[in-house]
């Protein structure tokens, strides 16, 4: 018995020498909070949201070196506040912030939680802690307090501080009526630092994981990360809707984890412990909300249309001080695309009670988390609040979240702007004074969000003037079709709305010179075709791009169609027949590929003769697709004499000014070929030569079998 009694006696030394209390107290400071302070034990409201930071440098002054864990806190109590402080928790966190300058979002440890916390009269308080925080030895020490609803009673509580007035020494957010704001950001400093007292001892030889965070959160999924601790075998995690650990969580030997299934817009609590071998650490806990469904939102379908938002008594879980204030009701998410650019009114029409609800909006493409929200204004009467901009045809939420959790209505709807003409924009394609532009050519613009529509002056006056004006389209392109080669034009775009337009814009104006028409848009310069023996054989490309009308005989086809043209010559052997083609290189159906040609004979053979239609098409091209509109035509030679016939081609409209391919070959059918024995004849050019058995050659006569396309199948 006397040897358990000595190592109980040993044990209890042994703890006790390593446990170290220390007081933070700015060499025993006596100025305190004040009696309505924001003091850490405060009951002046209702509820409390406190942050304070301890630096390194304060803690290593005090004799402590090296991670410990943190097993005792006392706040110097000045002044005991009446009644039992309510749900009081302390959490804590290893920070990089210096002081309390910001809220500070670092993942917290719950280390303290108490029902009914009664402190002492005066003095350091001293509460005895969980043990589940370790101190990293070199981070400052985040203090992190909430607790409510208090009984507003006098006195209503204070603390020794470290000086009558400190520059950022604590934060808090306070209300009254609001629930629970320990998920609440704190929204206003303090000018005063609060005395403590910590006892710190040796780490346990399992840490805890630190640095949990959950992020990205969704309305129902997570994604959770923590760090690695020395030594660990594994983790545990688990994530429940209670701040209470599990009694055992997942086993994972990772640093990461997701959840789903998750309940949108529901306070979480993500947990994990450290496996070392058989034995665990204590558990770290982070909490965590989802966010809301956004396809829960109701929609807001135009200016002046009514919703009343009926928002029930409970709690919500966001929380993100877009006003400067708790916001601990339930939330309600609305989506308003607007038809036109610029700040609206919300206009409050009907509130049922006085409480506040904070209106904020965002861009849709951002979600519906709990972040990135603008505050429009907190209000709890009826008025009107200017918001925005906004841009037309973007999709934007807006959320209207309590500052209680008792219920309330308000009833509202938005105010549009009034329609105002937009700016001019500026030419961005093709850039000023660029040459050798070939047709089509595509005009592009800048845009302005007021603009419903843009119209297009193009012309070769400098600037153009109101006639020049081509067309109005409604978005930021237009593709011209027509236009005289070597010529410089000018142009410059005017946006219009319902408010009207655009005004000086041609002040903006740029230009572009076209190119040389094509080099056969004469009939001198007509392009030679070579006449082939099998179906379009020896085609050619060619464009009407900035092709210009000639002189030539009148088409008896396609009367309507354009008289720009570009000159092929075709020699036709005597008593001989040619097909001539044009085919489509455009691959858009009905886009550039209606063509129209013209046979021409002349007289002497050349383009001084006199000059005569000798056959004309449209649209004769045997194929589908993109060549149904393309045109063949024969042309017979009845002469004695080879003759030199003129092809014209010509655009149907001004968009068919593009490039084509044309080729020509022979339509007669060639002469019988009777094979003498053993003799290799070609039945055509360009067949591979065939033996014929000689005592059959002479029972064969070959005679060649076309197709439609008049290439030879047999």
């Amino acid at each position: 018995m006397r040897k358990i009694f000595l190592l109980i006696c040993f044990a209890f030394v042994y703890l006790f020498s390593n446990a170290q209390t220390i007081q933070l107290t700015n060499g025993g400071a006596t100025t305190n909070s004040g009696s309505t302070g924001a003091a850490p034990i405060s009951q002046y409201f209702e509820y409390m949201h406190f942050q304070v930071v301890y630096t390194a440098a304060e803690i290593n002054a005090a004799g402590i070196t090296g991670a410990r864990s943190l097993t005792g806190l006392g706040w110097n109590i000045s002044t005991a506040p009446a009644n039992a402080l309510p749900d009081y928790k302390i959490r804590m966190a290893n920070t990089t912030a210096t002081n309390s300058a910001a809220h500070d979002a670092a993942s917290l440890t719950e280390v303290y939680s108490n029902a009914a916390y009664t402190t002492a009269t005066t003095g350091f308080d001293m509460l005895t802690l969980n043990g589940n925080f370790v101190w990293d030895g070199t981070s400052n020490l985040l203090v992190d307090v909430c607790f409510g609803p208090a009984v507003y009673a006098s006195p209503y509580g204070a603390v020794f501080t470290y000086a009558a007035s400190t520059t950022n020494g604590s934060r808090r957010v306070r209300a009254d009526a609001s629930g629970s704001l320990c998920g609440s950001n704190t929204s206003n400093i303090n000018t005063f630092k609060p005395q403590v007292a910590l006892t710190f001892a040796a780490p346990p030889s399992c840490l805890p994981p630190s640095g949990l965070i959950n992020n990205p959160v969704g309305s129902t999924t997570a994604s959770h990360t923590w760090g690695a601790v020395t030594g660990a075998t594994g983790y545990e995690w688990a994530v429940t809707t209670s701040v209470t650990p599990p009694a055992s969580g997942t086993a994972t030997n990772g640093l990461t984890a997701n959840s789903t299934g998750l309940t949108a817009l529901t306070q979480y609590y993500l947990h994990v412990r450290t496996a070392c071998g058989a034995s665990f650490s204590g558990w770290s806990t982070a909490p965590f909300s989802t966010s809301i469904d956004c396809s829960t939102a109701t929609a807001i379908t135009g200016c002046g249309v009514s919703q009343t938002a009926t928002i029930a008594a409970g709690n919500g879980v966001y929380s993100n001080n877009a006003c400067g204030f708790a916001t601990p009701g339930i939330e309600r998410l609305y989506s308003f695309t607007p038809t036109i650019s610029g700040n609206y009114t919300l206009n409050i029409t009907a509130v049922s009670n006085t409480t506040y609800i904070d209106y904020m909006f965002k861009d849709a493409s951002g979600g519906c988390s709990s972040t990135g929200w603008t505050c429009i204004d907190d209000n709890n009467t009826v008025g009107t609040d200017v918001f925005g901009p906004l841009t037309a045809g973007v999709t934007y939420y807006i959320l209207l979240d309590p500052e209680g959790t008792g219920g309330v209505t308000h009833t509202f709807d938005l105010i549009c702007p009034a329609a105002s003409a937009p700016s001019c924009v500026t030419n961005t394609s093709p850039a000023n004074a660029t040459t050798g532009v070939t047709i089509p050519i595509t005009l592009t613009w800048n845009t302005d969000p007021l603009a419903t529509s843009y119209t297009v002056f193009v012309g070769t006056n400098n600037p153009p003037i109101a006639t020049d004006s081509i067309t109005t389209v409604t978005g930021s392109t237009v593709t011209l079709n027509g236009g005289a080669p070597n010529t410089t034009y000018y142009w410059f775009i005017t946006p219009k709305n319902t408010a009207g337009a655009a005004v000086g814009c041609n002040v903006n104006t740029t230009s572009f010179t076209t190119a040389n028409p094509p080099v056969n848009d004469e009939c001198t310069n007509a392009v030679v075709l070579t006449v082939g023996n099998g179906f379009c054989t020896n085609p050619v490309n060619g464009t009407l791009s900035l092709a210009t009308a000639s002189t030539g005989p009148a088409r008896s086809c396609a009367t309507s169609a354009l008289n720009n043209d570009v000159w092929y010559s075709v020699l036709v052997p005597a008593g001989q027949s040619v097909i001539v083609q044009t085919s489509a290189i455009r691959t858009g159906i009905g886009i550039g590929n209606d063509l129209v040609i013209q046979a021409v004979h002349s007289s002497d053979n050349t383009c001084t003769g006199t000059l005569s239609q000798k056959a004309c098409d449209d649209d004769s091209n045997p194929l589908s697709g993109v060549n149904a509109a393309h045109s063949r035509l024969t042309i017979a030679n009845p002469g004695t004499s080879d003759s030199t016939y003129f092809i014209r081609v010509f655009p149907y409209n001004g968009d068919d000014m593009h490039e084509f391919s044309i080729c020509a070959w022979n339509a007669a059918p060639l002469a019988p070929m009777v094979v003498a024995p053993g003799v290799n004849n070609t039945c055509d050019a360009g067949v591979t030569p065939i033996t014929i058995d000689s005592a059959n050659a002479n029972r064969y006569t070959w005679v060649p079998i076309r197709d439609g396309a008049n290439e030879i199948i047999a």
